[in-house]
């Protein structure tokens, strides 16, 4: 028999507390706020971005119990797309969200703002190297690459629950491991290059053997800040000796604080 504090077993523990509303603020009720939607408009071409309410409230929840309803919704064709929204926000004073699969249990994948959907246009891979690496877009779900690499009895490490529908812009942001996926071959370890766009909108390429140069050309004070803390982290021996213990056991959460360890150069830090 169970006794409940209220009448409303849904007030579980919270009997003075009424439900909260969920209803969209009526400033949104006609979607996108006009200059908002005109601005972007501007920017990406009309078919790239998504300002109806239906469109607001079918992107505010994600596999999380929380929910964000955006101001708009973009759609992002490429590199080019996403380095110019950055640039927008910039500007505006706003601030953009990625959202990819959306499976996330934490609400990463939500945004008050500017969300950025980079699943619709950002499908495709490559296999190289008869399987031992494969190049793709950060739309693409885990599943499918491992399917992918399949025939060269290879896959990820990486092993989310979610992995027939979350993708590999979300698995790698978030540092996906899994039951069956050990540190040594999580997320982190599973990456040999990339191509990122920082917020100023400069695009950093970690392959390109000019890679350092340009990124200490046009991100000075970022560049010479990351080997800063490098300095700083390998100065102090307990700190470093505990950062690589906490890794090792994966009893951490934020930012990877061991880049700066494994990373010698500030692009390494940065794809790290």
């Amino acid at each position: 028999m169970h006794k409940f504090l209220s009448e409303d077993p849904t007030r579980l523990g919270h009997p003075d507390v009424p439900p909260s509303s969920d209803a969209v603020d009526e400033e949104l009720v006609r979607g996108t706020p006009e200059e908002l939607k005109r601005e972007l408009t501007e920017i990406l071409g009309e078919d790239l971005v998504r300002h109806r309410i239906s469109d607001l409230v079918r992107y505010a929840s994600d596999a999380s119990p929380y929910r964000y309803i955006p101001n708009v919704i973009v759609q992002p064709k490429n590199i080019d797309d996403v380095a110019a929204i950055f640039r927008y926000c910039n500007q505006r004073g706003r601030h953009a969200t990625f959202r990819a699969g959306g499976t996330s249990l934490n609400g990463q994948s939500q945004g008050d703002d500017i969300l950025m959907d980079v699943r619709q246009h950002w499908s495709g891979w490559k296999v190289e190297d008869n399987g031992s690496r494969i190049r793709c877009n950060v739309g693409t779900t885990l599943g499918r690459i491992n399917e992918v690499l399949k025939p060269y009895a290879r896959r990820m490490g990486p092993d989310p629950a979610s992995y027939n529908a979350a993708t590999i812009g979300g698995v790698l942001a978030n540092n996906a491991g899994g039951m069956r996926c050990r540190p040594a071959i999580d997320s982190y370890h599973s990456i040999v290059a990339m191509k990122i766009v920082l917020t100023t909108g400069t695009v950093v390429d970690t392959e390109d053997p000019r890679a350092e140069e340009s990124f200490a050309a046009s991100e000075p004070e970022m560049a010479a800040g990351l080997l800063k803390i490098r300095e700083e982290l390998l100065a102090d021996k307990e700190l470093s000796d505990r950062i690589i213990r906490k890794y090792g056991i994966r009893n951490t959460n934020g930012y990877a604080m061991h880049a700066f360890l494994d990373g010698e150069t500030p692009v390494e830090i940065l794809r790290r």
